[in-house]
């Protein structure tokens, strides 16, 4: 795939280039990566029905064979699956984009996956950590906990996540790069590259903004089918809460999955398109620092 990727852009021509990238190498594309993607949908799926049937159990308070341990083991078991498709999938990508094969790109796509996965759960539990001060400090000395202090540990919660997101930004350019740079190491996703993306948070936010917008507004096109689907199964659980009988079929479970299920392989090939974008900022941000290094330089 030819790709023009060392070439400083602005927002506007990122965009475009992952466009014209995407759409001229779309065979070539979808013939290299199209049974990883379908595998990879089908695991999503999975999960989707997983989540419907588990809000319709809890609306419902039906009773049910299985546990929350069950719940929780079927969660991470479809999560660990999840991972393997998306380093499958995403591997094929790189392996075009790169030129490099997909033997030596997936080892750096999992340890850059689990990297990013395993930061991010460090940050929820802090937040958590730090939401729950305020419950605490109350907790021996009122029941029940005052509103107001519900309200504080709320507040706290969510502003520690606007803090996270502006905090891992640079991971995108930083992540980019290890993949893409064979000499580059782990350490430096959270390390050299990870300061350098700072020097270029602004360019950064803006194209995370303008993917984040695009994306949505197709997904909620594309994910209509699979969102009338849930309304339609919650409603009926809420009819069946109120004594009415259940006017879904038996197969109805089976009939969403395939109807969800290329729904979600859309989905997955528009990530792949937001993947270019970021693709091609990294390769503006690499001239970038290579012209100010040598501006810099006696």
């Amino acid at each position: 795939m030819e790709t023009d990727l060392y070439k400083i852009r602005s927002t506007k021509a990122c965009f475009r280039a992952a466009y014209d990238l995407y759409c001229s190498n779309l065979r070539t594309l979808f013939k290299n990566t199209w049974l990883p993607v379908l595998v990879l949908s089908a695991i999503a799926c999975l999960s989707h029905l997983m989540m419907w049937n588990e809000s319709a159990r809890t609306l419902s308070e039906a009773e049910s064979t299985s546990s929350p341990v069950a719940y929780i083991a079927e969660s991470i078991g479809l999560s660990v699956m999840c991972v393997v498709g998306f380093i499958w999938a995403y591997s094929c990508v790189f392996s075009l984009l790169s030129g490099r094969s997909r033997k030596a790109i997936w080892p750096r796509l999992l340890r850059a996956t689990l990297i990013n996965f395993g930061t991010f759960f460090v940050l929820i539990l802090i937040t958590i950590c730090l939401g729950m001060i305020p419950i605490f400090l109350v907790a021996n000395k009122t029941a029940p906990i005052p509103e107001s202090t519900l309200m504080t540990s709320g507040a706290i919660i969510i502003g520690m996540y606007f803090v996270w997101a502006i905090i891992l930004i640079p991971t995108i350019y930083s992540t980019m790069k290890y993949v893409m740079e064979p000499e580059q190491k782990a350490g430096s996703i959270l390390g050299s590259s990870y300061r350098q993306g700072w020097r270029h948070w602004g360019f950064l936010f803006i194209c995370l903004l303008l993917a984040c917008i695009i994306y949505w507004l197709a997904l909620s096109i594309v994910a209509t089918p699979e969102l009338i689907l849930f309304l339609a199964n919650y409603t009926n659980e809420a009819g069946k809460l109120m004594g009415d009988v259940s006017g879904l079929p038996p197969y109805f479970g089976f009939a969403g999955y395939l109807i969800s299920l290329p729904c979600v392989f859309v989905w997955n090939y528009l990530t792949i398109w937001i993947t270019m974008v970021f693709y091609y900022v990294y390769g503006s941000i690499e001239v970038k620092k290579r012209a100010t290094t040598q501006t810099t330089q006696p």
